[in-house]
């Protein structure tokens, strides 16, 4: 299994590699300061977006919920699709 990761301190803990090379897992790190090419980086702007204007904690959570549960679906494929345009470009 590969997982793609940011440069985060947590994602070169040597007990994580570690643990992820007992369990044959390969980490592809992106370049420093790259928030464009991680998938996520999509999901956090639009979930940021979805939130800023919802000042009720029930609503918050239910909103939080729909985004989630979205992520398996449309907004996933969106997600894909950017993710794919801007790391072709970015080998451009």
């Amino acid at each position: 299994m590969h997982i793609l990761l940011d440069n985060a301190g947590i994602h070169h803990a040597k007990t994580v590699k570690i643990r992820a090379e007992e369990l044959d897992i390969y980490f592809i790190y992106l370049s420093p300061y790259s928030p464009g090419l991680n998938p996520i980086e999509s999901g956090w702007k639009d979930l940021k977006r979805d939130l800023s204007n919802i000042f009720d904690f029930d609503k918050i959570i239910k909103s939080c919920e729909g985004v989630v549960l979205d992520l398996s679906g449309e907004r996933r494929q969106g997600y894909s699709r950017y993710w794919m345009e801007e790391l072709i470009s970015a080998e451009n």
